[in-house]
């Protein structure tokens, strides 16, 4: 779940699930987001501050150091923790100020939230202006074609670059990525991915 309020948050205990039956898959959701997020900030990725939504397991945290991100420049946030290394928080209303990330990574959130545009709008805000990068994934073959899967009949689930692009606050940003699959490419990993430039501080 993605807030303390419920009428934001679709709630699901999939992933509590998964302790309960030893069933841990902990790259899958960011690996290709975090090695994108690496590549566009090439050739120096060291300097460069990273915040991690949705991480679920503190791998993403070694994944990222992995990818040339600095320890001390790593952040994550999710609804639920065993990890001291994780924040817990919302999604919806990030602690932190304006302008902090050189890149937010946000794999399979849109899913659980019932305000996109409130939580996208809260990913552009904590990016830095003209350099600052928000990298969105999800399994594009859960929309259009079934807009209410399985997650929750409540969720109103839309995941593509086009809904993205739709809810996303600023249009004049830069959406240096999008590609939508209709066809599942690796099972487990992203089916759509968003890369989106923020063009000012407006």
């Amino acid at each position: 779940m993605w807030s303390v309020d419920n009428e934001k948050t679709v709630n699901y205990d999939y992933s509590k699930s998964h302790y309960s039956k030893i069933l841990i898959r902990p790259l899958t959701r960011s690996v290709i987001p975090i090695s994108l997020a690496s590549s566009l900030l090439w050739p120096e990725p060291f300097d460069k501050k990273i915040l991690i939504i949705g991480p679920r397991y503190e791998s993403d945290y070694f994944l990222a150091r992995g990818y040339g991100f600095a320890k001390s420049n790593i952040s994550l946030v999710d609804h639920f923790s065993y990890s001291r290394l994780i924040t817990v928080g919302d999604a919806h209303q990030l602690n932190f100020e304006n302008n902090s990330f050189d890149v937010v990574i946000a794999s399979w959130i849109l899913v659980y939230s019932k305000n996109q545009q409130q939580l996208l709008s809260e990913l552009r805000r904590v990016i830095k202006p003209k350099t600052g990068l928000a990298i969105i994934t999800g399994d594009h073959s859960l929309s259009p074609h079934n807009p209410i899967p399985n997650y929750g009949t409540n969720s109103g689930y839309v995941f593509d670059s086009a809904n993205i692009k739709k809810y996303w606050p600023m249009r004049d940003d830069d959406f240096l990525i999008q590609w939508p699959s209709h066809t599942p490419v690796i099972g487990g990993t992203a089916q759509v991915i968003v890369a989106i430039q923020k063009s000012s501080d407006q």
